[in-house]
């Protein structure tokens, strides 16, 4: 695993971490470290990926979908963490 997916790991943890405080407890704090979460989340797609970061549909589309990787993997991992 290169250096960029161990930050995607890492980053994503903490992206699920502030999103859920937020859920939890609606302050613009938590809603301000939540979205600078996706902001790192985004940049570190766009490396990754080699794709455009200002092109809004495509990425948009590109970063929906390596979210939803990131989930998949995120829950399968926590599932397993559970079962041991």
């Amino acid at each position: 695993m290169s250096n960029i997916d161990e930050l995607i790991k890492v980053e994503y943890k903490t992206y699920v971490e502030r999103w859920n405080n937020y859920y939890d407890n609606s302050t613009e704090l938590n809603l301000l470290l939540a979205k600078e979460s996706e902001k790192i989340l985004r940049i570190l797609y766009a490396i990754k990926s080699d794709v455009n970061l200002y092109d809004d549909l495509g990425f948009d589309i590109g970063f929906s979908g390596f979210l939803g990787l990131l989930n998949i993997e995120y829950n399968s991992n926590k599932k397993e963490q559970e079962n041991d």
